[in-house]
């Protein structure tokens, strides 16, 4: 080897070194390329994805794909997402919510401008063990799971990924997450306050929407709420209204906070089930506005299209309104350009799996061979436990108290009324401090919010159970306002 290839293979060496030293975070889990990304579209921001191992001997090991912030990710906070079910891929969230890309029917992708990745580091993981590409060589035992098993799985899995990705360790984390996440997150939040007794984790707060809690997400098992919720949005006429509210007993079910309303008399399940004969159909119960995806006739379709939506990814209103403002969008160079897009698909859930089933973009995010889906094939059980004795006992840490912790609900889902909601987060008793009143999106109303003392509770107007995929425009807005505190 003569000197000059010498000086330059110590070089690369350094380089390497310095390389290693300064960026923690594993390299063979960077991607490098994604696949199918529309029209020579460039990524300028870094992503991971691949395992994160919780036991070797068995390999159980669960999937994420992280996202680094668009912003300013050396400093900007980190947000752990997980969605609901149980049992719903977490990829949900990043292809049809706030993630950086949305699928296509082509099997190709596109950027999602009003992505949270704007703005926050965003950690995407598939749990529980079973659930998309997470996996076990024991699947008889580790897909059969419930709430308990979740939560130490989850934290596990959170400890594990800050090995991998130490420099991580130091930010804000914010536990975030929707639907059947109204247990996920609670209760990850208890295991790191019971277990990271050092405070390793920088936890500093809870951020959970539509979240099935108590009695509040069981549907029809639970008429108070349920049935309100139908007659207030003109969907049962009032003489069913009227029946059920007389033979349920509903006038207390706002005041008793201590009643089972679960228990129901004969009488009043013949209401409910008369009632319930005048629902429309088809109708999107996650979002009642919203419309259907009746195209299932392509091949790799979901068999289900619960993921539906409307045809305003950014509506006209509020174009309106923050124009009259000169208002400049953060996503947007020029305002003039902030035009109505119709940027969500209501088939849009059908997409994913033709893009994630494509052995190209499998080995770009470093999972082996598999055929993902949307729902894993696991068996889960406590999903009925009152979640509410965990808020209690998270407010009544002395380590919550510098968290903020918000509770969002779009106002047209059917799933989990926002009605429950109000009534579960009254129901502990906490000191209001900031009355109802609205939030804006420029010179518009985005939704209402009240702040209670430790607690923060937010409907989003005109959206339904996934806030951002049914109105992105809202969906991000509100993140950005109380990430930063406005």
């Amino acid at each position: 080897m003569n000197f000059v290839n010498f000086v330059f293979v110590c070089t690369a060496f350094a380089v390497a070194v310095t390389f290693v030293m300064c960026s923690a975070a594993p390299y063979e889990h960077l991607i490098t390329t994604l696949p199918g990304l529309i029209n020579g579209s460039s990524v300028k921001f870094k992503q991971y994805a691949g395992y994160v191992m919780l036991n070797e001997s068995r390999n159980k090991k669960l999937f994420y794909w992280f996202v680094e912030s668009q912003r300013d990710p050396a400093s900007d906070p980190l947000v752990l997402w997980m969605n609901g079910g149980p049992g719903g891929s977490s990829l949900v969230g990043f292809f049809t919510e706030h993630g950086p890309f949305r699928p296509r029917k082509d099997k190709q992708i596109e950027p999602f401008p009003q992505s949270w990745t704007k703005i926050a580091n965003v950690l995407y993981v598939e749990s529980p063990c079973g659930v998309g590409f997470s996996k076990s060589n024991y699947p008889q035992e580790d897909y059969v799971t419930d709430d308990h098993k979740s939560a130490a799985d989850n934290y596990l899995f959170l400890n594990n990924w800050f090995e991998l990705f130490p420099e991580y360790s130091k930010h804000e984390l914010i536990l975030a997450s929707e639907s059947y996440g109204g247990h996920y997150t609670p209760l990850l939040a208890r295991e790191i306050l019971n277990h990271d007794t050092e405070n390793k984790i920088k936890l500093g707060g809870l951020l959970v929407g539509n979240p099935a809690t108590n009695q509040d997400w069981l549907g029809k098992e639970d008429a108070w709420g349920y049935v309100d919720f139908l007659f207030g949005h003109g969907l049962i006429s009032h003489s069913a209204y009227i029946d059920v509210f007389n033979k349920c007993d509903m006038l207390s079910f706002l005041t008793d906070c201590n009643a089972n309303f679960l228990n129901k008399t004969d009488e009043c399940r013949m209401a409910i089930n008369a009632a319930l004969k005048e629902v429309p159909s088809p109708i999107d119960a996650y979002d009642i506005d919203a419309l259907v995806c009746l195209d299932n006739g392509y091949a790799g379709a979901a068999s289900r299209t619960r993921y539906t939506s409307k045809w305003s990814g950014i509506s006209a209103f509020i174009r309106d309104s923050l124009l009259a403002e000169a208002y400049t969008h953060p996503l947007v160079d020029n305002p003039i350009r902030y035009e109505p897009q119709n940027i969500v698909d209501p088939c849009l859930s059908n997409y994913m799996p033709l893009y994630l089933n494509r052995a190209d973009v499998q080995k770009a995010l470093h999972v082996e061979p598999t055929t993902w889906k949307e729902f894993g094939d696991i068996h889960y059980g406590t999903m009925n436990d009152n979640m509410v004795p965990v808020w209690k006992e998270i407010l009544n840490n002395p380590r919550s108290k510098s968290w903020k912790i918000l509770i969002f609900s779009g106002d047209f889902d059917l799933v989990v009324p926002f009605e429950y909601t109000q009534r579960w987060i009254r129901c502990l008793g906490l000191p209001i401090k900031n009355d109802w009143r609205p939030w804006m999106i420029g010179k518009q109303v985005g939704g209402y919010t009240i702040d209670y003392d430790r607690m923060s509770f937010l409907t989003v107007k005109g959206s339904g159970h996934m806030v951002s995929y049914y109105t992105p425009d809202k969906g991000f807005e509100f993140f950005k306002q109380w990430m930063e505190q406005k």
